[in-house]
């Protein structure tokens, strides 16, 4: 009697396993954050320790709208509801889990733009915000320009923090004015889940 309750939970448990993959969704995976007006990241731009703030500034349906302060000024920015900025490249793909894979591709100038994102394992990562659990991503570019044989390669990592609910960390191995290399300094985030304290 004890095997056959046994043999019948462990067939419900791989049914509901089964099931729950086949939906699309990964046990452990990291959903989109909710946002609420007012909170806000500050990043440090490590080239030149310049702060970088995003802060949210009003919700339009499916739309976050943040104001995005530099030293050069500043200027409101739409993001959709998973993170991406609108018309902009699509850098997170929720749900995220180790062994995620998306890519985009665009025309970009005079170069069409290829890019292949991974999430490679979920670490602890220190910023001068904290200390975070966080998924650790990797974004590989290539560049392939029009009318010449040169291609162009490089690569980003980046750390996505559930409770930061937003990228911590951005690391490009190569120089470039689109990309800034920078980290979280300080944030708030009234929506973090309640295992962050």
């Amino acid at each position: 009697m004890r095997l056959v309750f046994l043999w019948m939970a462990a067939v419900f448990l791989s049914v509901f396993i089964f099931n729950y993959l086949e939906a699309g969704i990964k046990i452990g995976s990291t959903e989109p954050p909710r946002f609420e007006v007012g909170d806000e990241w500050i990043f440090i731009d490590r080239r030149n320790t310049s702060e970088i703030s995003l802060k949210m500034i009003k919700e339009q349906g499916d739309i976050y709208v943040f104001e995005e302060t530099t030293k050069i000024g500043s200027g409101q920015i739409n993001y959709d509801s998973q993170l991406n900025r609108i018309g902009g490249d699509k850098k997170l793909d929720f749900p995220l889990y180790p062994g995620k894979k998306w890519s985009w591709r665009k025309w970009s100038r005079a170069a069409l733009v290829k890019a292949d994102f991974e999430v490679l394992a979920e670490e602890t990562h220190r910023v001068p915000a904290g200390v975070f659990k966080a998924l650790k991503i990797r974004a590989v570019i290539d560049a392939y320009f029009l009318g010449l044989k040169h291609s162009w390669r490089g690569t980003i990592f980046y750390w996505y923090a559930r409770c930061a609910g937003n990228i911590i960390d951005v690391a490009p191995d190569f120089k470039s004015s689109e990309i800034i290399p920078m980290s979280l300094k300080s944030y708030k985030f009234q929506n973090a889940p309640n295992e962050c304290g």
